[in-house]
């Protein structure tokens, strides 16, 4: 490692810090584009019924209480190789994750007008994404625990994921919305605006290439240099059993929850910005 890529007391290098600053914003490029806009597709373009849309997102909920300490134990029990213990996941993820986000918003209204079959692709698109999420982001979320142990690299790191998060996060709320929206007229004369099929399919197409390309940049700037090692003796039904004993993980779940219900509240805003306000450029 050359010196001048290396900071004097933690040890890591700008690229490693831009690295994974450029993993979470691979995260957020897909994650808020789904998160904020995927219901308008659901209802705008695939004409789902709302009750039937919020049954849907309650059920990948429940899915994920399944999905979430599975991925966990599939990869505490990866042993390290060449690549690490956690980057090889973002690497072999990226693309796959990429293109789940992107056939999220495709239009399978031209293959058939039934609900019941347009709900069973909602269902398996969207549960697939979320797996797919899962995988990159528990390995994601561990990788800085292996790149150093130094507490102020570590503190560093998370300062970058921030950036990186925010990144993500603002290009599908800022920019979406001048591209996914057109503009109709009702039978009195008013305008109001409804999402475009063809819109929303090319914003994901942008979302996935610059997600993919963010994980491949953070697999290839970061190395892990901790010692890893996995550990076979995790048991899924013990956590399982525990989990429900302990009280701080009953207030963080109760956390999450609460978050979650404030993140699907949030993506509401877009309904009344399209549909009130007429308006998606505020």
């Amino acid at each position: 490692m050359k010196k001048n890529e290396t900071t004097s007391k933690n040890g890591l290098t700008l690229k490693e810090g831009a690295g994974y600053m450029m993993g979470d914003a691979g995260n957020l490029f897909v994650l808020t584009y789904i998160s904020s806009f995927l219901k308008v597709f659901y209802t705008d373009v695939l004409k789902i019924a709302p009750q039937k849309i919020a049954n849907l997102f309650l059920v990948t909920r429940l899915w994920d209480a399944i999905n979430d300490p599975m991925w966990g134990n599939i990869i505490s029990r990866h042993k390290p190789g060449i690549h690490g213990k956690y980057r090889p996941y973002i690497r072999t993820l990226a693309i796959p994750l990429a293109l789940s986000e992107l056939i999220c918003f495709f239009d399978f209204t031209k293959l058939t007008q039934n609900e019941t079959m347009l709900l069973v692709f909602a269902y398996i698109t969207y549960i697939l994404f979320g797996m797919l999420y899962t995988g990159v982001n528990v390995p994601y979320g561990s990788l800085a625990s292996v790149i150093t142990d130094n507490p102020d690299g570590r503190t560093l790191l998370s300062t970058a994921r921030s950036i990186g998060a925010g990144i993500g996060g603002a290009a599908p709320l800022l920019i979406a919305p001048m591209i996914i929206y057109t503009k109709v007229s009702d039978s009195s004369g008013g305008t109001y605006n409804v999402a475009n099929a063809g819109g929303m399919f090319g914003f994901g197409v942008i979302m996935a290439i610059l997600s993919a390309a963010s994980y491949f940049f953070c697999f290839a700037a970061t190395r892990e240099r901790v010692p890893s090692d996995a550990d076979p003796k995790f048991n899924m039904k013990e956590t399982y059993s525990s989990m429900f004993k302990s009280r701080p993980f009953i207030a963080l779940a109760l956390t999450g929850i609460l978050i979650s219900g404030q993140l699907q509240f949030n993506s509401l805003n877009q309904y009344l910005y399209k549909n009130y306000f007429c308006n998606t450029n505020l």
